[in-house]
């Protein structure tokens, strides 16, 4: 091949290897939590139990790392099928740092059957490439036209998982 050819076709494939986007995996860990919850409400109902079989995932962006929690299909105690907004919010430790992971969707509850809760997400700021993830209070809220009820959610043991963080190393400075 002549040289002027092989230069030609190492620079356009250079080029192409350059342009082409990067993906990274991302790696979700498993995450299971028993909570007990009960319903804010003037009644007191009885609390209720809710298995949450979830996964984690914590991805790099520079010095931030995205912490993203889908929470799996809990059964809620609902009596009657209806349309309601769910709002989620998780108190939580990564690596000793406070973070509150928050979410929202619109889904329909029916009685007893799963429903999607909302994916939770936040940040920390760290460099590290593993992340020690203990969960804490739990608060779902479910929101109609009627007004808005909340359950308040404690889990039942303390949990803590290692959580590896996807994407680019940063270097200390």
């Amino acid at each position: 091949m002549h040289l002027r050819r092989a230069a030609l076709a190492t620079t356009a494939v250079l080029s192409v290897a350059l342009l082409a986007p990067v993906t990274t995996a991302q790696a979700s860990t498993p995450l299971r939590v028993a909570y007990t919850c009960k319903i804010a409400t003037i009644f007191t109902p009885d609390p209720f139990a809710m298995p949450v079989d979830a996964t984690l995932t914590a991805v790099r962006e520079g010095a931030t790392v995205r912490l993203g929690l889908s929470m799996g299909k809990p059964v809620l105690p609902v009596d009657s099928e209806f349309e309601a907004t769910l709002t989620s919010s998780l108190k939580a430790t990564a690596n000793g740092a406070a973070t509150t992971l928050t979410g929202a969707g619109t889904v329909v509850l029916k009685p007893n059957t799963p429903v999607n809760l909302p994916v939770l997400k936040s940040s920390v700021t760290t460099t590290a490439t593993s992340l020690a993830f203990i969960p804490g209070a739990l608060t779902v809220t479910v929101a109609t036209a009627d007004g808005a009820v909340a359950s308040n959610c404690t889990p039942d043991a303390a949990t803590s998982v290692a959580v590896p963080v996807t994407g680019p190393s940063v270097t200390p400075t």
